[in-house]
């Protein structure tokens, strides 16, 4: 009985201390790792992100990495950075996707593409197409091949400012870097000509999407019909008007 009764004492506790462990949270301040909800990777994944996002602005890049150290101590798996920088990047939280990707850097863990993805959609949702580019080049020094999702979203980012020469230089690269145009790609950079009244170059464009056989959307006629009205080209708009129907 006695044996029994130390059991169950010796059950309960550790009952009691898997129970403290599920119900911790992150803080910042605090010497020791800790998670709230039950202590699965999901929870892990939503506490640091709601830890990240509850820090005040100015953002000191200590305090980040060190909660990062925290809750990370062998490293993050990439997927795992991913969905942080990703649900930072819904949250419009440049700032500290920025900082992410530097820990990543100082504390020599992998980069992918798709943490810089991430972080460019950020600049995208926030229009900060000067941080977009500049991450484009450090994609390039750090050897990390760039994708179809990473050159759309730059130029979206672009095209939001109505950088156009910014977007037609983006989308220069799309040949040297041996990705394939589709739509977005041409609908985000005709857009970005749109807004500043560059019909001549929206037509370009439009003309090399046939050539290239990519889908033509109506995105794409109303942004470059819309820049041939600002430049009062009625017969180009005639023609792409005819163009859109022919390619539905």
């Amino acid at each position: 009985q006695q044996q029994q009764q130390q059991q169950q004492q010796q059950q309960q506790q550790q009952q009691q201390q898997q129970q403290q462990h599920r119900h911790r949270s992150y803080h910042p301040h605090r010497g020791t790792q800790e998670y709230t909800g039950s202590d699965t990777h999901d929870d892990r994944i939503r506490v640091m992100l709601q830890t990240l996002l509850d820090l005040k602005a100015p953002l000191q890049s200590d305090m980040v990495f060190r909660i990062l150290d925290r809750g990370f101590p062998r490293g993050p798996d990439p997927g795992t950075s991913t969905r942080v920088l990703s649900g930072l990047a819904k949250k419009r939280a440049l700032d500290v996707a920025l900082l992410i990707l530097s820990w990543h850097d100082t504390r020599s863990h992998e980069l992918n593409v798709y943490h810089y993805n991430a972080v460019i959609d950020a600049c995208a949702k926030t229009g900060r197409w000067t941080i977009a580019l500049q991450l484009l080049g450090s994609m390039a020094q750090c050897k990390v091949q760039a994708n179809a999702i990473t050159l759309n979203t730059a130029i979206t980012a672009c095209e939001k400012d109505g950088s156009w020469e910014k977007a037609l230089q983006v989308f220069s690269t799309t040949e040297r870097s041996k990705v394939e145009c589709n739509t977005i790609t041409f609908n985000a950079t005709i857009s970005a000509c749109e807004k500043r009244g560059e019909w001549k170059r929206a037509l370009e464009l439009l003309s090399m999407m046939a050539q290239a056989t990519v889908r033509m959307d109506t995105v794409t006629s109303s942004a470059a019909i819309s820049a041939c009205e600002k430049g009062g080209e009625w017969e180009d708009v005639l023609w792409l008007l005819n163009e859109s129907e022919q390619s539905k």
